[in-house]
């Protein structure tokens, strides 16, 4: 999908990837900054900046598809928006991976993170994501098709940019605007202007090609809650455990946290078992409202990691918010880290959980990566009617304009289109040369028969398309009447209607309309009553009986009468009803010859049914007054 406007890939480097700052509500986000104290409503707090980790992740699952999610905290946890959290998106888009390889649960995560989503209970994988840039041409391209089959990401129009931002040089197939006066490099900021060579539509592409790329972790995310580990006492108690029933603080993991208050110098030792040595990062929940800031010591194996860790203020009991990461190396077998209040004061904080997170590695999913797709809309919602956030009305339209561009221009919407048009004119299996030329008709928006020209020269023109599918010879001769697969089969609706043709209907004085309607249970269809979506029949419907199925043909009205016995006998009934009954009491044009003919027509009607048919359906015809010959 490309466009005249520039489309960002999907997972953008410098929107998502790089500023992680912009992977969070902006509005609800407002756990991420540590403050003293923000007067207002939560949801009016806004933007804030912090030094928080933030990054853009995938989540894979077994058949492929993924979904972009934010590895990112917040101090409550409804703050993450459920389409963008790592445990409970199933906003899944396909991908194309590249040699069609991915990580996947069924196949094993690999390095990546295994997840499972709490309702549907779809289980996935989730790993970082980086993005790679790079030109795709580094010389001239053979052809048009070359570019087009190889470039997927639009650019803007040369001729906005300031003069002199781009050198161009005019091709006879195409034209390629170079990023600098004088310039012929051709690098990623080279754009290539050309006709589409299927649908002529007029492009800017970028000679870029942006992949994202997976990356795995050294060591499983884990978390260690707080209340499982080894309280020591300072100079006066441990730390005191805080659980459901002495507390009503709320967004804390596990059965509850630890409290610091009238601990001095007290400490929590958490133990952490590997197989084999580990490289990870380690940060800690807590919440510690209006402060002060209370400074606290991490040690691994009695070895001092940072003798200063600050736990700043949260701005309010139940807002939570995590430590800066640190890098430690944890030994095989058990690891004991420890953390140690440094203040020596009466009030303290309360410390939720610790959290061990693998260092980023390329083992193993380095291997897997897909094209990164444009598109428009961005993941962060609005919440309000004051426009935070980055989703808007503009790009809705983008996005929605580019998908049905895409549909509209993809190259089998024209044989699509044609062989269902055609099958509604009559032929329920039209030859393939018949839907090509109907299809080039669509394409070009011109069609010749016999000296006459139709169509506006424009991609996707119905009269062009309407010409073709009337006037192809395939439609108009009169040999192919011979051939038994030839034609459709006429539809409920068009007996009775043909009926009326052959006895040249008339209105009856004084009637302008004839009321032909609720016949669905009578004869199957119905103008403007479809059952769903997809009408009275399926365009590839074949019979299940007949020698339709050893000659691979489609019969798409047989949908309606392939169905049980009694339904066929109501349809019969149905048919005749609509035959003898309305026409005879609404027609003031009839002969005193046809009128006689119409008992014998009934009668003819009723033999054709089998001598089977005849003998269930007895009472199957319609209970009405007979009208008076």
């Amino acid at each position: 999908m490309v466009s005249e406007v520039f489309s960002p890939p999907f997972i953008s480097s410098p929107k998502y990837i790089l500023n992680t700052f912009q992977c969070v509500d902006p509005i609800h986000d407002n756990g991420l900054c540590l403050f003293a104290k923000v007067t207002g409503n939560d949801n009016e707090l806004g933007y804030h900046w912090t030094n928080a980790d933030c990054k853009i992740q995938v989540k894979i699952n077994n058949e492929g598809y993924v979904a972009v999610v934010h590895d990112t905290f917040t101090m409550q946890d409804w703050m993450t928006p459920a389409h963008v959290n790592a445990d409970e998106s199933l906003n899944w888009f396909r991908a194309y991976w590249d040699g069609n390889s991915y990580p996947s649960p069924a196949t094993g995560c690999g390095n990546c993170r295994d997840t499972v989503h709490p309702l549907s209970g779809t289980a996935a994988c989730v790993c970082d994501a980086s993005v790679v840039e790079e030109p795709v041409f580094s010389t001239e391209p053979a052809s048009v098709e070359d570019i087009v089959s190889s470039l997927n990401i639009g650019a803007i129009k040369p001729a906005i940019a300031d003069a002199g931002s781009y050198h161009t040089v005019v091709g006879s197939d195409f034209t390629v605007h170079f990023k600098g006066a004088g310039s012929t490099t051709h690098d990623a900021d080279t754009i290539f202007e050309l006709n589409h060579p299927y649908h002529g539509t007029k492009l800017f592409l970028k000679n870029v090609k942006s992949t994202v790329q997976l990356r795995g972790w050294t060591q499983p995310t884990q978390i260690f809650e707080a209340e499982d580990a080894e309280p020591g006492a300072g100079t006066n108690l441990p730390p005191l455990y805080m659980y459901a029933a002495n507390t009503t603080r709320t967004d804390y993991t596990g059965s509850g946290y630890m409290d610091w208050e009238g601990s001095y110098f007290a400490y929590l030792n958490f133990t952490v078992n590997v197989q084999s040595e580990k490289t990870a990062k380690i940060s800690f929940k807590y919440e510690n409202s209006w402060g002060p800031t209370r400074p606290f010591s991490l040690s691994l194996n009695d070895a001092v990691v940072n003798d200063n860790m600050l736990l700043q203020p949260t701005g309010h009991w139940d807002f939570w918010a995590m430590t800066p990461s640190y890098t430690v190396t944890l030994q095989p077998g058990d690891n004991i880290i420890q953390i140690k209040d440094l203040s020596g004061q009466w009030g303290g904080p309360n410390v939720d959980h610790m959290l061990v997170e693998g260092i980023s590695t390329s083992v193993d999913a380095n291997a897997y990566s897909f094209r990164n797709a444009p598109h428009f809309m961005g993941l962060t919602q609005d919440y309000s009617s004051d426009g935070e956030g980055e989703t808007n009305p503009r790009d809705a339209h983008y996005e929605t304009d580019a998908v049905l561009d895409h549909y509209f221009q993809h190259r089998n919407t024209a044989p699509f289109i044609c062989t269902r048009l055609i099958q509604r004119h009559g032929v329920s299996n039209p030859s393939p040369r018949y839907i090509k030329e109907c299809a080039i008709a669509f394409r070009t928006g011109s069609y010749e028969s016999a000296g006459v020209v139709f169509g506006s020269n424009k991609y996707g023109c119905l009269e062009a398309t309407a010409a073709a599918v009337s006037l192809y010879p395939e439609a108009t001769s009169p040999v192919l009447d011979r051939d038994p697969a030839f034609g459709a089969i006429r539809e409920p609706w068009m007996r009775p209607i043909q009926l009326l043709r052959t006895l040249e209907y008339d209105y009856a004085p004084r009637e302008k309309i004839v009321e032909l309607w609720e016949l669905s249970e009578d004869i199957g269809e119905e103008p403007s009553r479809f059952p769903s979506v997809f009408s009275f029949f399926l365009p590839e419907y074949r019979p299940d009986a007949g020698p339709a199925i050893a000659a691979g043909l489609v019969s798409p009205e047989s949908m309606l009468v392939n169905m049980p016995r009694p339904l066929i006998c109501r349809m019969v009934s149905g048919h005749l009803f609509v035959m003898v009954f309305p026409i005879v009491t609404m027609t003031a044009t009839l002969t005193p010859s046809d009128l006689a003919a119409i008992p014998a027509m009934e009668t003819a009607w009723t033999m054709e049914a089998s001598s089977e048919a005849r003998s269930t359906c007895p009472s199957s015809r319609p209970t009405v007054p007979r009208p008076a010959w």
